[in-house]
């Protein structure tokens, strides 16, 4: 079976460049960052004095804190000061390139079900944010996700319609990753190096089941805090005294139109595989350190 890598971009992959970031801030005494990790770029979406600090390139999954510790260091040199702006936000992408059709809707599903959860950790300012909608705000990103699944066509993803998404798929044909937009903006290693960490296990579990078909059944058969833990495992502590079973109903609920609306066979016969999907975009900046957005 094809990966995406295989069907939008010519069979380029990133290798191990995984995790992209970029870091949104507005403050006082915010350095100007430009070294071999990180570049800072204006943003108009920003007021005052506002930078949003972007990684060059992807890193790998084993070289994000230490990405991340040098530009805090920087901060922390600036004296800076970071204000609690709703505004601002990380949004953090996701290499799928390396993925099939299958597991990519297992990623998007697997967010899915825990997307209340995984949000109100980012951040109360971020719970129904206009920059980072979860389905439940605008649930047009499901009917749009069950179309295209449907129809085996990722293309229909490639809109500005959902951008603005806190799971933003536009970014899977314009760049081979998932941006992830929900987090609110701030430095605090700890709160980013789980953030990530979070979403690598989403992405590592997709791997490990057929479809998404699986991903409810094995939920089903877990109950949600027996789920959760299979899913994120040590990252669980990051939810103390919360009722998965209450806080994943929802979710799942979201998830099933979409895990159900197709076989997730490939029919090459009938020409409806993945090979059809060829998405003409301009070349993903995700390949050249531009920025990931």
């Amino acid at each position: 079976m094809k990966t995406v890598a295989e069907v939008l971009f010519g069979g380029k992959t990133l290798d191990d460049r995984e995790v992209g970031i970029e870091i949104e801030v507005e403050g006082t005494d915010l350095p100007i960052v430009r070294d071999e990790l990180w570049r800072t770029e204006h943003d108009g979406s920003l007021r005052n004095e506002a930078y949003e600090y972007v990684l060059n390139e992807p890193v790998p999954r084993d070289k994000v804190k230490i990405a991340l510790l040098k530009l805090k260091k920087k901060l922390i040199l600036q004296k800076s000061e970071i204000y609690d702006s709703g505004r601002a936000g990380v949004h953090i992408h996701i290499n799928i390139r390396d993925l099939t059709r299958p597991q990519l809707y297992n990623f998007i599903c697997l967010y899915l079900i825990f997307e209340d959860v995984l949000v109100d950790y980012c951040g109360e300012s971020r719970v129904g944010n206009l920059f980072c909608l979860r389905t439940k705000d605008a649930e047009y990103l499901t009917d749009l996700l069950i179309s295209s699944a449907r129809n085996r066509e990722l293309r229909e993803l490639h809109t500005d319609n959902i951008r603005y998404a806190s799971i933003n798929c536009k970014a899977i044909c314009q760049y081979g990753s998932l941006e992830f937009r929900a987090m609110r903006s701030t430095v605090d290693l700890k709160v980013l190096n789980n953030w990530v960490g979070m979403l690598l296990c989403l992405k590592d579990a997709a791997k490990t089941y057929e479809n998404p078909q699986d991903i409810v059944g094995c939920m089903s058969a877990y109950g949600g805090k027996g789920f959760a833990d299979h899913i994120f495992g040590d990252k669980l502590s990051c939810f103390p005294n919360l009722d998965w079973d209450t806080a994943v109903t929802e979710g799942i609920r979201r998830a099933q139109p979409l895990a159900y609306c197709s076989n997730w066979k490939e029919r090459t016969s009938e020409g409806l595989g993945l090979e059809r999907v060829q998405v003409a975009v301009p070349r993903p900046v995700f390949d050249r350190g531009e920025r990931l957005v």
